[in-house]
């Protein structure tokens, strides 16, 4: 069996305006999905799939896909089309409502389903596709012989093809082109009455689904086998990635207020970052147990041993890694080709630690930049992985907009949306379903985020220890084995050789919403090093504290003096009560989150601590309260990685 699986990937730019066409099946072979009638609710639809699971050959002829189409009871035009795209080693079940179970699901569907599921897109009258990854769970390898395009035989072992590639531009983003294609070439289903438009395409999709969509964004226009030009009309990624270099090893150096080149070769250049361990042991857990054929490709197992090792990332793994991640992975690194711009509704979490706001910031500033007509409306919220809490009444207000993004781009139906900026803040102390934070609306990012304030500015010293026992590590570990991670909440004991920095006890209430400054100076003792840094809601009444967000900055690889470091924190929306106290905490080892040190007898001597905190602009917008059967309805939602 070979190693198990990495986390990291990219290769080459250059795709055309338009894929090749792949070719098409066999002149007068069966569709390989069988269409049934099937009433929900009293409703009619049709739902299509493989008498035998998986069904369908991908374009490069190596695994069979696992798909299903969910269709309105009659459709007399052509019709839109929804791609619905799991999350991280899910399946196609991911949005599909369970029927067969002792109490079926409703139409409207629960959980993180509601107003976000096959039949709710189909009562709305668009055809649905859901189908599971390349790789895993019930998809099946035909030819474990082709090498996939990262595969190098000079540096790993077999990196079969028909595997997992982690969303590829190579494998899985042509997967989704193809199986639309066929869609549109009436060469998928058995009912041959199904017309699908192709200038009426959306695709949508959380996580791994929400990386796979941005990419889709950038390979927006191609064609079906039989040669119909195809465009992505609207999309909707949710909480996934622009960067996965950054997402996955962040280096402090990524912001809200500064637009980088879309240049692979110079930012692979930039210092690697600080591993996110605990999130990437659960990626590769999550891959491992869902692959279909229980192997990963050998690149990826490769990738992740090596970079769990730590730094110096200079070696010829690590360096073919980050470039593989950049160009192949990431969608602010791949070429878009063609005039036309894909609508995008853009859904990200403050509180994702594996993916937070900035990973949407990042592309929004750039597309708006570039034209500042751009169609694209942003949502940032207390959503996503761990620690967001994922409210039923947040969860509610964004598939309602998703709802409404897709009606318009593919149904010209209701009102156009006004493409503003929305970002919520996350509220720890009241904890019911509908008990949501404040609502700020503008017409851009920097419309809603105001200019910071300056609550801590400090001369004073301390030294940073990478040997640090931590007492509260177990419990700022997003990823915890029982119970939830949300709202992190510790005694305000400081760990021997942590750095604290406390505001004045505030007199009066402080709303902070987008990514606060950090600025300091380090003086490593050794290379490679990093500084972690906390930010607490600190009550000194209690003794207790919540954490507001964090962040991490890679020191270089010299050991020199780091004169002036300017990092920010990856943001959140916060109200400090009254009476509380801003703390920053500053540590050298922020295991098991991130990568433990390589060295156990580091220090980091830090001064000059300046901590600036964005205010939000103007008042926040009135919303109007869901029911209580809505909210008993929705629960609380967990997110597939």
């Amino acid at each position: 069996m070979r190693r198990l699986m990495a986390v990291v990937v990219t290769a080459l730019l250059g795709a055309s305006l338009f894929v090749v066409a792949a070719p098409g099946p066999a002149l007068g072979a069966k569709a390989p999905l069988t269409c049934k009638t099937k009433k929900v609710d009293g409703k009619s639809f049709r739902f299509c799939k493989g008498v035998t699971i998986p069904k369908i050959k991908s374009a490069d002829g190596t695994v069979l896909l696992d798909a299903d189409v969910t269709l309105p009871g009659k459709s007399k035009k052509p019709l839109g089309l929804i791609v619905m795209l799991h999350g991280l080693g899910a399946s196609k079940s991911s949005y599909e409502l369970d029927l067969d179970g002792d109490t079926p699901e409703p139409i409207e569907g629960t959980g993180g389903k509601y107003h976000y599921n096959n039949y709710w897109f189909a009562s709305k009258g668009f055809a649905v596709l859901n189908y599971t990854a390349r790789g895993f769970h019930e998809d099946a390898c035909l030819d474990d012989s082709v090498e996939s395009t990262d595969g190098d035989l000079e540096l790993y072992g077999p990196s079969p093809a028909c595997a997992p590639q982690l969303d590829s531009i190579d494998h899985e983003i042509k997967d989704t082109q193809y199986l639309i294609g066929r869609l549109v070439d009436g060469t998928l289903l058995s009912d041959k009455s199904v017309e699908i438009n192709p200038s009426r395409v959306g695709v949508t999709g959380g996580s791994y689904g929400g990386g796979h969509t941005w990419l889709l964004s950038r390979r927006n226009t191609f064609k079906s086998p039989k040669g119909t030009k195809i465009k992505i009309a609207a999309g909707v990624p949710i909480i996934g990635w622009t960067d996965l270099v950054n997402a996955l090893m962040p280096n402090g150096k990524a912001r809200d207020d500064f637009i980088p080149e879309p240049d692979v070769e110079q930012r692979a250049a930039e210092t690697p970052g600080v591993l996110k361990a605990s999130f990437i042991a659960g990626f590769y857990l999550s891959m491992k147990q869902a692959s279909a054929e229980g192997e990963l490709p050998d690149y990826i197992d490769t990738w992740k041993s090596r970079f769990d090792e730590g730094p110096p990332y200079d070696d010829p793994v690590s360096v073919d890694a980050m470039n593989k991640l950049l160009s192949k992975r990431s969608a602010y690194y791949v070429e878009k080709k063609g005039a036309f711009d894909t609508p995008l509704l853009v859904i990200q979490g403050f509180t994702d630690t594996i993916f937070p706001a900035v990973e949407a910031v990042r592309m929004y500033n750039r597309l708006t930049e570039d034209d500042p007509g751009y169609p694209i409306s942003m949502y940032i919220g207390d959503l996503g992985h761990p620690i967001a809490q994922n409210k039923a009444a947040e969860v509610a207000y964004m598939n309602d907009m998703i709802t409404k993004w897709f009606n318009y781009y593919l149904k010209n139906k209701g009102q156009e949306p006004a493409h503003e900026v929305e970002a919520r803040t996350q509220d720890c102390y009241a904890t019911g379903p509908g008990d949501v934070g404040s609502l700020y609306r503008g017409s851009s990012w920097e419309d809603v985020i105001g200019a910071p304030d300056e609550v801590i500015n400090s001369p004073s010293s301390g030294e940073l220890q990478v040997d640090v026992s931590d007492p509260h590590a177990g419990t700022l570990n997003p990823i915890q084995l029982e119970g939830v991670a949300s709202c992190p909440t510790t005694d305000t004991a400081v760990a021997g050789g942590n750095v604290a920095i406390d505001s004045e006890p505030l007199t009066e209430a402080f709303e902070m919403l987008g990514l606060p400054q950090v600025a300091f100076d380090a003086v490593p003792s050794e290379g490679d090093m990093y500084v972690a840094m906390h930010l607490w809601d600190v009550d000194p009444e209690t003794e207790m504290q919540i954490l507001v967000t964090r962040g991490v900055y890679q020191l270089g690889g010299s050991g020199l003096p780091q004169d002036e470091v300017s990092t920010q924190l990856f943001g959140n929306g916060w109200t400090f009560p009254s009476g509380h106290v801003i703390r920053l905490e500053l540590t050298a080892n922020d295991a098991p989150t991130f990568l433990a040190p390589g060295s156990d007898t580091g220090t980091i001597d830090i001064s000059n601590v300046m901590l600036s905190v964005p205010r939000p602009n103007g008042e926040p917008v009135a919303t109007t309260a869901l029911p209580a059967r809505v909210l008993r309805k929705i629960g609380r939602v967990t997110v597939d990685f």
